[in-house]
């Protein structure tokens, strides 16, 4: 009789053996797939597909930088699927990895995990080339950039902590989104926006650089959600030749000024924004320009600087108040203080700053258009105009008056200018009305010169004597 075996081959023993380890679950770095062995210190889940395949499942890894993984062998298996690759990254890794491909995400296991640049010219530690990377719970450090999101690169970060390069922590020529993260401790910039850069600074800090934000021309930078720039110690809060945004985020304790604009740069500071407690200036306009909806205040300059002639508009409800020299000075561009034009929108206020209000110098312009403009109480002059050979301008539009001028240390309105300015006004038959400036009547005051000036109801050179004005208001 013949005898048949109830035990399998051996030949199904072996195949039964090599489809155990296809399907087991996570190893300690043995192949995991049929023929292939991962390097020391990498982790995936299984299965995972041959080289040369692809799946359409997500890959999870985990990177053990103590026992000697590296983020770009895990990066490696990036091609082997659509569905995204996620790496997680145990330890600190002495490692520099650029261009990490679109749909990854990286993230540290605990606080404290991630990079740490093997050579002071690493240059990035960490580079983003494609689209839809995020960065999660990371430690990126040292380096010549810490982090660089290239051209056409998209990533978002959050709870990042990103420190010690030496010439900037964070670079943007891509889109980048940092989410409670802190920027500190370059030996030069914090953040960089430049070449078309957009970064969205939603909370966090970027302190202690010796920069801490620099926006490009054609780069845009939005801090918003509560973020702090603060502690910057030589190149300004935040250094502007492109677009800066600050929605609800504060700028403080920088030197010398807290926003900078420059050549063409814009900020706008909106409502619930706040630059505040600089070493100089809280906003220095040299050729750009500059809106205030929100607050400038305490800083140990001037509260708005205008050079090169940049411009300054204050409206929908900017405060420039307590700062330790004028509220505004203008040596050369304008300062518009009006509505905004938005409806229900509220008028600016300059209010307790330590010399002027407003101090318009040289060829300088000051534009006015709400009745409810507030500058009071400031420690010299509400409005001081430079004399000759100083040339400075008031402009009031169709609301028809400065505001309310009073309170102000050193007198409301000041003055020296031809009589020409009475023998012009007569002329045209236009009277000021007796309410347009009831503040100035008492103190040194200003006397309308008034024309047709484009939208502007009236232009008025100032400065003018008492007597003129006194003249006009008989």
């Amino acid at each position: 009789m013949k005898t048949v075996s109830r035990f399998p081959s051996r030949a199904k023993i072996a195949a039964l053996a090599l489809l155990a380890v296809w399907f087991a679950g996570p190893s300690d770095g043995r192949a995991q797939s049929p023929g292939a062995q991962l390097p020391n210190g990498l982790i995936c889940q299984k299965p995972l597909p041959p080289e040369g395949h692809v799946t359409s499942n997500p890959i999870a890894c985990t990177v053990s930088c103590a026992r000697g993984g590296k983020l770009a062998s895990a990066l490696a298996l990036a091609p082997r699927t659509t569905a995204g690759l996620t790496i997680t990254i145990n330890g600190t890794c002495v490692e520099a990895v650029d261009l990490v491909p679109g749909n990854v995400t990286l993230q540290g296991a605990s606080s404290g995990d991630g990079l740490q640049a093997p050579a002071v010219s690493s240059n990035p530690v960490l580079g983003i080339s494609g689209a839809g990377v995020t960065l999660d719970n990371l430690t990126i450090s040292g380096g010549v950039t810490a982090l660089w999101v290239h051209s056409g690169a998209s990533a978002v970060g959050t709870n990042l902590e990103i420190e010690g390069s030496s010439i900037r922590n964070v670079f943007a020529n891509g889109v980048l989104t940092l989410n409670s993260s802190t920027i500190e401790n370059s030996k030069a910039d914090g953040i960089d926006a430049f070449s078309g850069g957009i970064v969205f600074l939603n909370g966090g800090t970027v302190r202690d650089n010796i920069r801490g934000v620099s926006v490009g021309s054609g780069s845009y930078l939005d801090a918003l959600g509560g973020a702090i720039i603060s502690g910057n110690t030589g190149g300004h809060g935040a250094l502007v030749n492109g677009s800066l945004v600050v929605i609800a985020a504060t700028i403080e304790g920088n030197s010398p000024d807290g926003v900078h604009p420059f050549n063409g740069g814009t900020a706008l500071i909106a409502g619930g924004g706040v630059v505040r407690s600089n070493a100089r200036d809280g906003v220095r306009v040299q050729g750009g320009s500059v809106e205030v909806d929100g607050a400038v205040s305490n800083n140990a300059g001037n509260g708005i600087t205008i050079l090169n002639s940049g411009t300054a508009i204050i409206d929908d409800g900017g405060a420039v108040t307590s700062n330790a020299g004028n509220g505004v000075l203008v040596e050369d561009g304008t300062i518009q203080f009006r509505s905004g034009g938005v409806v229900g929108g509220a008028a600016g206020t300059i209010q307790s700053n330590g010399a002027n209000g407003i101090y318009l110098k040289t060829n300088s312009v000051g534009y006015f258009n709400d009745v409810g403009n507030q500058i009071v109480s400031n420690g010299g002059w509400g409005i001081l105009c430079d004399g000759a050979p100083a040339n400075p301008l008031i402009a009031i539009g169709t609301a028809g008056t400065i505001g309310t001028v009073s309170g102000n240390g050193a007198g409301q309105i000041s003055s020296t200018s031809p009589l020409r300015a009475t023998r012009y006004l007569r002329r045209q038959h236009q009277q000021p009305s007796r309410n347009t400036y009831p503040e100035t009547r008492a103190n040194t005051g200003l006397v309308p010169l008034f024309s047709r000036f484009g939208n502007f109801a009236h232009h008025l050179r100032c400065p003018c004597p008492r007597r003129i004005w006194r003249a006009v208001n008989r």
